[in-house]
């Protein structure tokens, strides 16, 4: 018996819902860490200049108003330097190192 198209926009809510709270980020107390990656040198600087001062006036009020789902955000941010080879190792010590539950950037969408 196939599920009517109704039913299947019914579940798939409740199973994307369930799939982010079973991800390690949602459980337990803590911070949420997100590895932010942004030109911030030479002549388009000003780019990750200014998403890294946005980024922070909003992890500021996003932590004042307790956080999300009761975990204080902490962002960490590096120059990409608008290289490859440089994304390419900052994602890789974001994830294994600093073990970061999120990544964003680069600015760049030849990078990205």
């Amino acid at each position: 018996m196939r599920l009517k198209k109704q039913k299947w926009l019914n579940i798939i809510p409740i199973c994307l819902a369930l799939v982010m709270f079973a991800h390690p980020a949602f459980s337990g107390a803590g911070k949420l860490k997100v590895g932010a990656m942004f030109i911030s040198s030479g002549k388009m600087g000003g780019y990750g200049k200014h998403a890294q001062q946005a980024i922070q006036v909003a992890v500021e009020e996003i932590n004042a108003g307790g956080g999300i789902m009761g975990k204080k955000l902490e962002v960490l941010f590096e120059d990409t330097m608008l290289k490859k080879d440089v994304l390419e190792a900052l994602a890789d010590k974001f994830i294994n190192t600093d073990k970061v539950d999120f990544l964003m950037g680069p600015t760049s969408s030849g990078l990205a």
